[in-house]
């Protein structure tokens, strides 16, 4: 009997050390203003990634953990955004050429943000146009960032 209740003691000692070595979820503290925002990881193709705006954007997404793919006629400059960002550089090719590739691996992106027509197009066929007056390229970004969240929906035709 005093072998039994010995076992039980130290068991529950265990658990207990156990219990405080686990780390306790710590609770993000806001700033007067600030806003967190959950965001989906999702595939995204980007046209024309080394422009300025691209650039940002790219930054932005992969920032928020979205896995980019781009593509752009300068290879040395592509070359250089895919090290410095983490993106997929895909040289030479045109939109529905690298929505095949990642289709084909499956990876389907989930958008396609064109920035010379400036429009999103989403893999259900809906569209977005980029405003004319939105050529800053963090408003750009922001804008693009905000209209790919789910919670945006609404705003897709």
């Amino acid at each position: 009997m005093a072998d039994n209740y010995l076992e039980k003691r130290m068991e529950e000692h265990l658990r207990r050390q156990a219990a405080a070595k686990a780390p306790t979820p710590r609770r993000q503290s806001l700033r007067a203003g600030e806003v967190v925002i959950k965001y989906p990881p999702m595939r995204v193709v980007v046209i024309d990634g080394c422009t300025h705006c691209g650039q940002t954007l790219i930054h932005a997404l992969r920032s928020l953990g979205c896995r980019v793919a781009f593509t752009d006629p300068d290879a040395a400059a592509g070359r250089r955004l895919e090290q410095a960002e983490g993106a997929q550089y895909h040289p030479g090719a045109d939109a529905p050429t690298v929505v095949a590739r990642l289709t084909d691996s499956g990876d389907r992106p989930e958008a396609v943000i064109a920035l010379a027509d400036r429009e999103l197009r989403f893999s259900d066929g809906q569209t977005v146009a980029i405003p004319d007056g939105c050529t800053d390229p963090d408003a750009f970004a922001s804008f693009c960032c905000y209209t790919l969240h789910p919670t945006a929906a609404w705003m897709r035709r």
